[in-house]
């Protein structure tokens, strides 16, 4: 009877080193398949991050390609407004390059009157002397072809005290 008993007991181990090897495996495939879902929740949360963030930076894009194109379009409004106000205001066909050098020209001309404007009111104690002086060069530059020069007077002037 000895070897009943140690058939079973031989039968026993065998049995219990099949279920603690087939549980192994179980919790090995149990954690491979866990593995496996945390990866591709990984990858999804990755793609799904990736695409938002190529999302943000094309709608960013969009809007400074559309604001440009805005700024581009006021330009070229603002000056079609004043190529065609320009050609309203001549009489004549004048080219409109033309028409903005005299603008140009003009707006030269009014800051240097402002400037010599700030000029006159900033030396008023030199105003006398200075207009004596402009007077003397318009009186050299109006003069005509026939008429004699008109020679200015070279005496001092005597001031009263």
């Amino acid at each position: 009877m000895a070897q009943p008993q140690s058939n079973s007991s031989s039968a026993t181990r065998r049995s219990l080193r099949l279920l603690t090897a087939e549980r192994k495996s179980t919790i090995n495939e149990a954690n491979i398949e866990g593995q496996q879902q945390q990866q591709q929740q990984q990858t999804t949360t990755k793609r799904q991050a990736k695409s938002k963030a190529l999302e943000a930076i094309s709608i960013s894009n969009n809007k400074r390609r559309i604001e440009a194109e805005s700024d581009i379009n006021q330009d070229q409004e603002d000056t079609r407004k004043r190529s065609s106000s320009l050609s309203r205001n001549s009489s004549s066909g004048i080219h409109a390059s033309s028409s903005l050098r005299s603008q140009k020209h003009s707006d030269k001309l009014s800051t240097t009157k402002t400037l010599k404007r700030q000029r006159d009111s900033s030396s008023s104690a030199d105003d006398d002397d200075d207009e004596e002086e402009d007077n003397h060069l318009l009186i050299q530059s109006r003069s005509k072809k026939d008429s004699a020069p008109i020679v200015p007077d070279h005496n001092p002037r005597k001031q009263s005290e």
